[in-house]
């Protein structure tokens, strides 16, 4: 399962540097409510996170920072869909993503963070 994860994680930030590659539009830029982290999810947040679900959500239970808990299963996936959306936002290019996979014993087995 690790490698069939590991390729599903880079799959989705293949997608997400690709949307971003074409350049941000509008809804990237809109605030939503305040996220499960505390802070107010933006357009672009949201966008990333639809894609991890897209693309994770088969493996288990998806704990993300701006919707908090997603979906159901024995694995526990913790994603931070984009870490540094402000700087993103910004245009100050220092942001990626974060993803950490978590294994029955609440250890984290698998982890990727990828600059974008």
């Amino acid at each position: 399962m690790s490698n069939r994860f590991l390729a599903a994680v880079i799959q989705a930030n293949e997608e997400i540097a690709r949307k971003l590659e074409t350049g941000y539009d509008k809804s990237h830029f809109e605030k939503s409510s305040v996220g499960a982290g505390g802070d107010i999810s933006s357009g672009l947040d949201l966008m990333a996170e639809a894609l991890f679900v897209k693309h994770l959500g088969k493996f288990g239970t998806i704990e993300s920072e701006e919707s908090g808990t997603i979906g159901e299963g024995c694995a526990a996936i913790i994603i931070d869909p984009i870490d540094g959306s402000s700087n993103a936002l910004s245009l100050f290019p220092y942001f990626g993503t974060s993803v950490a996979r978590v294994d029955s014993d609440v250890m984290i087995d698998l982890a990727v963070v990828c600059n974008l």
